[in-house]
């Protein structure tokens, strides 16, 4: 039985450790690039060139049955009907500067750091239960403070995206499409921490039935 917790548990870590993985890639990646143009700038005489920089936005066709796009298939070698509903988009960076683009910024890495916390508290758990410390107090902190912590990180996320959707719908518009400004509502990082803040009340309320059944003997 413990064997196979230990594997459970295990593929719910690797998962953390992926997604986590690559925003910080991906995050290192941008930093690395902006400093390197901003050198590349700092070399040029003509300082007025504009940098840009990707954001992925997700949309929705404002009619179903209105006419896609085209592109070719490579299989067939034929044309095929598609209608794209995420995107890359390049936008001048002052777009997704400024104020908000500050918040939307410390958002991005304040979710990174909720998680590497989220992801040790879940190692914690994983050693107490190997430890054969089940029902305890501990445990039953470590699960809410996990719920409470993915939640957060649900929040800050729906904040980012939010904030960088407004921020790109203000320059830029697609024909037949709509920016989809709920797609951070289908981030499972809710439904894991309200899970997880679930399991900790259950342990709770365990403890408590076992200390009131002491207390009755």
């Amino acid at each position: 039985m413990k064997k196979k917790f230990n594997v459970l548990c295990t593929i719910v870590f690797i998962i953390l450790a992926i997604n986590l993985g690559g925003s910080l890639y991906y995050a290192g990646l941008g930093a690395a690039e902006g400093m390197e143009i901003a050198i590349n700038r700092h070399r040029m005489t003509d300082k007025t060139v504009v940098t840009k920089t990707p954001v992925v936005i997700s949309f929705l066709p404002t009619e179903v049955m209105t006419r896609p796009d085209s592109v070719v298939n490579t299989v067939t070698g034929k044309k095929t009907g598609i209608m794209a509903a995420q995107a890359m988009l390049w936008v001048d960076k002052e777009v997704t500067g400024g104020v908000l683009g500050f918040i939307a910024g410390f958002l991005a890495i304040g979710s990174c750091v909720l998680m590497l916390l989220i992801m040790w508290h879940f190692f914690n758990f994983i050693r107490n239960i190997n430890r054969m410390e089940i029902f305890t107090w501990k445990n039953v902190n470590l699960l809410e403070t996990m719920g409470g912590l993915l939640v957060t990180v649900f929040v800050m996320n729906i904040g980012y995206t939010a904030i960088q959707y407004w921020q790109v719908s203000q320059v830029f518009a697609l024909e037949g499409r709509i920016f989809d400004f709920l797609t951070p509502l289908t981030d499972s990082t809710l439904i894991l921490g309200v899970l997880a803040m679930i399991t900790g009340e259950v342990f709770a309320m365990g403890l408590r039935l076992k200390k009131d059944q002491e207390l009755t003997i």
